[in-house]
């Protein structure tokens, strides 16, 4: 294949990054049978160089495309894909298909559309139990209503990194002596606000949206869904049913899917766009509800009251009990009470309950999001021109010129009030966003 705009070597470092990927987690004889949508633009790099390279037959891969022309150009190559004409968030919203690799590789960040698309996504339950999503969104200049979606993830990363040494016990305590909200406010200011903790966001809040799985359909407030906001798990509570078993049954009803991997990169395009991937496995690991092994349902005939029961029988939910399932530093502490109020089946759902909690909780969150790997910029800085653009300005070299940016100079000023290539400015631009300088 000809080189094209989007075959460029940093390029095929973030798509060579999924195929490692699918590969560690699918084995040959599973990736003959994956089904894969993905939008693979005029070049279908996508096709050529991620499910061509898998051996995922073309006939189970779709291939979704919004624009008319491009859309032709694509059908125009008979690459033997399923071809959908819209939007990723139209494809998600009405397909009947299920799939086990998701990409969605966009050119702008992540805005009401996306969300959306990613709400049907899980919410429907498009993707299988256990599926590959991969995400590409570009990382500047983001706008306020951007920002705020970060700042979400980004608050949360900073509050737990507060907590994360404390035990559930020491937690509970602060809880109890209302110190929480003074605690998580005490200097993470700086983090949460710069450009680095601000883009951590990003990937929490696609995490978000896949940890409130059919939740998702149930509520448009993306406030309450990049929140996990229950609102059963509210009611529940208010019941008297202890906190970490209140989720059990929320995730139970709703079918989150948890992040059991991430992997993070961001590159410079040859354009001098810096770029943000995002490689998640999500499954929804139905094994932990299952009904025969983990018998417990929640008889709602008085919405304002709803009794969880364990095969017919009301659980005793005392204050006790809620104490006694308090972890410290991920061991169990039984007490007799515990051993004397519950049965063995009713000890073994709460155990089960304690660590599904655990398990989507976001101290481990903080734990596996990692720093962003970088793979690279294909800008290629042009030389500056014999004439100078503005050669009634000063000279700038690099280190200079980094300096200056660094201080908060637009690349526009810098142009303007210096003899500076415009191009030149941006790629040092690019490179600071991504963390090269």
């Amino acid at each position: 294949m000809p080189k094209t705009e989007f075959d460029y070597e940093s390029k095929q470092q973030s798509r060579q990054k999924l195929v490692n990927f699918i590969i560690k987690y699918y084995p040959k004889d599973e990736r003959k049978t994956i089904n894969m949508v993905c939008l693979p633009g005029a070049q279908a790099r996508d096709v050529y160089d991620i499910t061509d390279v898998l051996k995922i037959p073309r006939s189970n891969v779709w291939g979704l495309e919004r624009d008319k022309d491009v859309y032709k150009i694509i059908e125009s190559k008979n690459l033997g894909i399923n071809l959908f004409q819209g939007t990723d968030g139209e494809f998600f919203k009405e397909t009947k298909d299920k799939f086990d690799v998701v990409s969605l590789d966009y050119f702008g960040q992540l805005k009401d559309q996306e969300l959306n698309s990613l709400r049907h996504l899980f919410g429907r339950e498009v993707m299988k139990p256990k599926g590959v999503l991969h995400t590409n969104f570009y990382g500047s200049r983001e706008s306020e209503k951007v920002k705020e979606i970060y700042k979400t993830g980004s608050v949360i990363r900073a509050s737990m990194g507060k907590l994360k040494e404390k035990s559930f016990q020491e937690i509970n305590e602060i809880i109890n002596q209302g110190k929480l909200d003074s605690l998580l406010k005490e200097g993470f200011e700086e983090y949460v606000f710069s450009i680095k903790g601000l883009r951590e966001g990003l990937t929490r809040a696609i995490m978000s949206v896949a940890g409130s799985g059919k939740f998702n359909l149930k509520t448009e407030d993306m406030n309450k869904i990049l929140h996990y906001g229950f609102e059963d798990v509210d009611r529940l509570e208010s019941s008297g049913i202890p906190l970490r078993l209140a989720y059990y049954l929320a995730f139970k009803e709703n079918k989150p899917y948890f992040c059991d991997c991430v992997e993070r990169y961001k590159y410079v395009s040859d354009v001098g766009s810096p770029m943000l991937t995002d490689i998640f496995l999500f499954n929804q690991h139905r094994e932990w509800f299952d009904g025969r092994e983990y018998p417990i349902v929640i008889d709602s005939s008085n919405f304002e009251k709803p009794v969880v029961k364990i095969k017919g029988v009301p659980l005793n939910t005392t204050k006790e009990l809620m104490n006694g399932l308090l972890l410290s530093r991920g061991e169990r502490r039984e007490s007799s009470i515990i051993n004397d109020i519950l049965t063995s089946t009713e000890r073994k759902i709460l155990t089960q309950a304690n660590r599904v909690y655990g398990y989507c909780g976001r101290l481990r969150e903080t734990d596996i999001i990692k720093d962003r790997q970088f793979l690279g910029s294909s800008h290629k800085i042009k030389e500056l021109e014999t004439e100078a653009p503005h050669p009634e300005n000063p000279s700038l070299s690099k280190d200079e010129i980094i300096k200056l940016l660094k201080e908060g100079k637009t690349s526009q000023w810098i142009v303007e009030n210096y003899n500076a290539d415009p191009n030149q400015v941006r790629a040092y631009k690019a490179w600071i966003t991504m963390g090269k300088y």
